[in-house]
């Protein structure tokens, strides 16, 4: 069917010659025929708006939803480009010219492009054309307005019958001028406002809402998969379900491409699934794809089973590590703990409070010289705070950011704490330490970067390097339920996990059974949420100053985790708000 001299990649319209092709080198320029024919739309669309009236705009809305969800969705993307699904020819044809209607290429060119833009992202490197890298104006210039010419490109191929189609062959050759007779119609029906309305309006709300989708969909959000050896993962853009007919989880379409379902999680909702169910059970649909009827892909995994990210981790608390000097004045990077005789106004009286509360519940021996462990120790705050209260005791802390170790030994040497702290760099679920080496252990607001939602590993390795009898104390947030949450309140959990590099909160009852199972007795849970709130609520203050001084001082080129964090900052406010799915509790613990 193919030539001999073309290796076939996961993309099905993609072949690559035997000399091998580069996603990286090539040039970007201007598409006149692209770029007028957009222009023509938005001067259409300024037109518009001096000549709107209810039946022209509900007129653009029903051919919008008409086209997005059985042309562009059902059509062009699940049914033409990845055969996820089988239908009779006759409503392939019918959905492929409701997506050329669409109004951004005809059959061909919506696989060329699709299939080479797939092909290049899932290269370790590719041109920041494919990645969406550059700035929002600038990737709109590029995406809305010039093509990519690649040096040396791969080869688009698709399958005979598609190739050999006169009915795509004769769209591919008048795209544009498909959109006439529908101008004819709505001219009838309406005059000019419902042309206007019905043809400029709606192909400059798709085409652009198009790559403000894609824009966002390769850049930042919620995932819930890994790819591996990609360069370029895709993101879920949350609460455009509706709107986008399930394409705006994009990070599921990057674990999945041949999956006729996009949303598959729970309450991601995916308009264009419905509509295939419809028509599968009257019989027009067969043959549908899902993930779990798929061919396993090895190189896909999920995010919550393969665990945190520890590169992220690292760049996140590399980047932002002045950032919490804005916070903290003796660098604490939790929140704080609130109780009479202590003053809400003041923020770092608040965070010295959480850690002696949190090295009470260690219940160390006012007389002994204990070895602790403070697992995700950052920069050793709370292990300074210990030290000094207990003259005698020496803290390991283990953290896997360099930059917070050495900016711990610059701290502790002018406080002459050098030779009672030290520090192991590496993951705290495997320190490497000997079993039962230590009197105490301490997770404060460090368990949540660990890896499952009960943090097995983490607290069996806790259990481990504890000596019998020793205490292990988590101090952190959770979630109440055993899955997370949709909605609103996923969206800004999600959104939150992104921004302060957390792979998913743990799950407080899975916690309890993981400490049961890795042998803890004595074990406690206390919700201390309402005492964590007054120094969440010094956060929007600190995030807003914080970001006017950075931004007079290096523009707005702050970097884009330390944006990230910012934005995080934001949303923790939002996210304790949701009493009923999140809690911040305090977990005690002893190895008999």
């Amino acid at each position: 069917m193919f030539a001999r001299a073309m290796h076939p990649t996961e993309v099905p319209g993609i072949y690559i010659p035997l000399r091998g092709a580069s996603p990286v080198a090539g040039h970007v320029r201007w598409s006149p025929a692209k770029s007028l024919w957009l222009l023509a739309m938005y001067v259409g669309t300024a037109a518009a708006l001096a000549l709107a009236t209810p039946g022209a705009v509900l007129a653009c809305l029903v051919l919008c939803a008409v086209t997005l969800c059985l042309g562009h969705s059902l059509g062009m993307h699940r049914r033409l480009i990845h055969r996820s699904y089988e239908c009779p020819l006759w409503m392939e044809h019918f959905f492929v010219y409701c997506g050329v209607l669409v109004g951004m290429a005809g059959p061909y060119g919506m696989m060329r492009t699709h299939d080479t833009r797939d092909w290049a992202q899932r290269q370790a490197r590719c041109h920041d054309y494919f990645a969406h890298r550059q700035s929002f104006f600038v990737d709109s210039w590029w995406q809305l307005h010039c093509e990519i010419v690649l040096d040396n490109p791969p080869v688009f191929q698709p399958e005979p019958a598609v190739a050999n189609d006169r009915f795509y062959r004769f769209l591919e050759a008048t795209w544009m001028l498909q959109q006439v007779p529908v101008a004819l119609v709505l001219f009838a029906l309406g005059g000019l406002p419902w042309v206007l309305w019905g043809v400029c309006v709606r192909v400059m709300v798709c085409v652009t809402g198009h790559w403000l989708v894609g824009h966002f969909a390769h850049r930042t959000g919620p995932r819930d998969w890994h790819v591996e050896g990609a360069g370029v993962q895709g993101y879920n853009v949350p609460l455009l379900g509706l709107v986008t007919m399930g394409e705006c989880w994009h990070n599921n379409h990057h674990a999945y491409p041949g999956s006729a379902k996009l949303g598959l999680m729970r309450g991601q909702s995916d308009p264009g699934w419905w509509v295939l169910c419809a028509l599968e059970s009257v019989g027009l649909v067969r043959n549908v794809k899902i993930p779990s009827a798929m061919p396993v892909r090895p190189h896909v995994k999920r995010l919550e089973s393969a665990g945190p990210d520890t590169a992220a981790i690292r760049t996140y608390f590399a980047e932002a590590q002045d950032d919490y000097f804005a916070w903290s004045r003796g660098h604490n990077m939790h929140f704080g703990y609130y109780e009479a005789g202590v003053n809400p106004f003041d923020r770092e009286a608040l965070l010295e409070r959480m850690n002696e509360k949190a090295i009470d519940l260690l219940q160390l021996d006012p007389g002994g010289a204990p070895v602790v462990a403070d697992l995700g120790c950052g920069s050793g705050a709370t292990a300074r705070a210990l030290v000094r209260r207990h003259p005698r005791a020496s803290v390991t802390g283990f953290t896997l950011v360099p930059e917070q170790i050495a900016l711990g030994i610059r701290i502790n040497a002018r406080e002459g704490l050098n030779r009672r702290i030290g520090y192991l760099l590496g993951d705290y679920a495997n320190t490497g330490v000997a079993t039962g080496s230590h009197d105490a252990a301490l997770f404060l607001e460090s368990l949540c970067y660990g890896a499952g939602p009960d943090r097995g590993e983490a607290i069996r390795e806790a259990h481990r390097i504890l000596k019998p009898g020793g205490r292990l104390v988590i101090v952190d947030g959770f979630l109440h339920g055993e899955s997370e949450p949709a909605g609103l309140p996923g969206m800004i959990y999600r959104g939150w996990c992104e921004g302060w590099a957390v792979p998913g909160l743990a799950h407080i009852e899975l916690v309890r059974m993981a400490l049961r199972r890795a042998g803890f007795v004595d074990i406690e849970i206390r919700n201390t949420w309402w005492r964590v709130v007054p120094s969440a609520l010094h956060v929007p203050f600190v995030a807003a100053m914080h970001t006017i001084r950075e931004c007079r001082r290096h523009g707005f080129a702050l970097g884009a985790w330390r944006w990230k964090h910012i934005r995080a900052s934001v949303l923790s406010i939002a996210l304790g708000l949701c009493v009923h799915r999140f809690g911040h509790y305090t977990v005690t613990a002893r190895k008999p």
